[in-house]
C-alpha cells in the first residue's frame, strides 16, 4: 500500500517542478514566445563600430520615417513661477525634472548628488541623496525616477541604484549591478528597469529588477545578435532613455538613431516607430573622432535632448535646432497610435538642458541653473 502511494507521489512532484521550471524559462526567454521574423522582415541601420561603418539589423520590423515637415502648434504661455538661479544656492547643477500625481515637482541636481522636491508652487520641501560613498550617497547621480512615495538614483560610476522610500523615514535599498547602467525606470512599486551599456550583445540592454528580492527578468533584445560577428562590448550607439507608459509598459528612445521601442507587459517588443530626424550619427565619421571601439555621439549628433511621457503623450526636446540658439523644438508623438503628431516652439535666452511636459504645465532646466515654469495652452491642437 505505501509504495502505490509513494511512486505517484514522486510523479507527480517530478512533473510539477517540470511544470514550474518551464514556466520560469518562459518568464526568462520572453523572445521565444514570439515569432520570429525574417531577415528581410528586420529593421537595419548602419553604424559605427570601433572606425568601421557596418549594417546591422534591429529586433522588429522595418518602420518608416514619419512623411513630411513638423507641423507647429501655436500655443500661449505665461510664466509661473522661477526655481534657483545663477546667484542662488538652491541648485549647483539642475539636470532633470518630474512630476508626480500630486504636482509635486522633483529636481535631480547632479552636481549635489540629490533629488530635491518641492510642492506645486515651488516651495522646497525635501531631498534626498547626497555626494559621498556611503549608502544613500553617490559620487555621481545621473538618472533618477519616482513612483508613489518612492524616489530612485542611479550612479552608475558605483554600479549601483538606490531607492528611498518617502513614507519609511531610513528606509533605503541599494542594488549593485555590474554592467554599467545609464538610465532607469519604475515598471511597478517594486520593479526597476535598468538600460545596461555594457555587453549588450550577449544580454540584453534592458534589466527589470525587483529591489526587494533582487530577482531579474531580461527584456528582449532590440538587437538581432546574428547581425553581429563578434561581441563589440559597449555600443553607444544605444544610448537612449526609459519611461514607463501605461502603468507598467516600458518605452526606450533612442538619442541617435531615433527609434522609440515599446514594450508590453511580458517583456516583449510590441512595436516600435521613428522620430521626425534622421539619424545623424550612423552616417557620418568625424576624423577628430577616437579610433577605438567606444567612442560617444558628439552633441551635434544627437536627435534628443530630453524626453518624458505625461498620460499617452512622448515630448521630445529636439537636439537638431541648433541654428537659432535661443529656439528649440519639442516633437509630440502618440505612444498609444505610435505616430508624430505635432511641435512647439520654445524660445529660451540661454541654453536649455531639459524640458518637462504636462497638458498645462512645462518646465525648462537652463544652463544659469534656473528652472521656469510655465502654464500653457495649445490654440490650434
Amino acid at each position: 500500500m505505501g509504495k502505490k502511494i509513494f511512486i505517484p507521489t514522486i510523479i507527480i512532484t517530478i512533473l510539477l517542478l517540470l511544470y514550474f521550471l518551464f514556466q520560469n524559462n518562459e518568464l526568462n526567454s520572453s523572445a521565444s514566445s514570439k515569432t520570429k521574423l525574417s531577415e528581410s522582415e528586420l529593421e537595419r541601420v548602419t553604424v559605427i563600430l570601433g572606425n568601421k561603418e557596418k549594417e546591422i539589423r534591429m529586433n522588429f520590423r522595418r518602420v518608416e520615417y514619419p512623411v513630411g515637415q513638423r507641423n507647429f502648434l501655436n500655443y500661449t504661455a505665461e510664466l509661473d513661477f522661477k526655481l534657483g538661479g545663477i546667484e542662488e544656492e538652491l541648485f549647483l547643477y539642475p539636470a532633470r525634472v518630474k512630476v508626480d500625481n500630486e504636482d509635486n515637482i522633483y529636481v535631480l541636481d547632479i552636481v549635489d548628488c540629490a533629488v530635491k522636491k518641492f510642492d506645486s508652487t515651488g516651495k522646497f520641501i525635501t531631498k534626498v541623496g547626497k555626494k559621498g560613498k556611503g549608502p544613500g550617497e553617490f559620487s555621481s547621480a545621473f538618472d533618477f525616477d519616482i513612483y508613489g512615495s518612492k524616489i530612485a538614483i542611479l550612479n552608475p560610476n558605483d554600479n549601483k541604484f538606490t531607492v528611498f522610500d518617502k513614507n519609511k523615514t531610513s528606509k533605503l535599498y541599494e542594488i549593485k549591478t555590474t554592467l554599467f547602467p545609464t538610465k532607469l525606470s519604475f515598471v511597478s512599486k517594486d520593479e526597476i528597469v535598468i538600460l545596461q551599456s555594457l555587453d549588450p550583445i550577449d544580454t540584453s540592454p534592458f534589466i527589470k529588477i525587483n529591489y526587494l528580492t533582487e530577482n531579474k527578468l531580461y527584456y528582449q533584445n532590440i538587437l538581432d545578435i546574428e547581425s553581429f560577428d563578434q561581441n563589440y562590448g559597449m555600443l553607444p550607439f544605444l544610448v537612449g532613455s526609459l519611461h514607463r507608459y501605461n502603468s507598467n509598459k516600458l518605452v526606450y528612445i533612442s538619442k541617435v538613431l531615433g527609434y522609440v521601442v515599446i514594450f508590453n507587459e511580458n517583456q516583449e517588443i510590441e512595436k516600435a516607430f521613428k522620430l521626425i530626424d534622421p539619424p545623424v550619427y550612423p552616417l557620418i565619421k568625424n576624423k577628430q573622432r577616437s579610433p577605438s571601439m567606444v567612442a560617444f555621439p558628439l552633441r551635434e549628433e544627437y536627435l534628443v535632448l530630453s524626453s518624458n511621457i505625461f498620460n499617452k503623450n512622448l515630448y521630445v526636446l529636439s537636439g537638431q535646432t541648433f541654428d537659432n540658439p535661443t529656439e528649440f523644438f519639442v516633437d509630440v508623438y502618440s505612444i498609444k497610435e505610435a505616430r508624430y503628431r505635432f511641435s512647439f516652439r520654445v524660445k529660451s535666452d540661454v541654453d536649455i538642458h531639459s524640458v518637462y511636459f504636462t497638458d498645462k504645465k512645462f518646465f525648462l532646466v537652463k544652463e544659469n541653473t534656473e528652472i521656469d515654469v510655465f502654464n500653457y495652452k495649445p490654440s490650434n491642437e
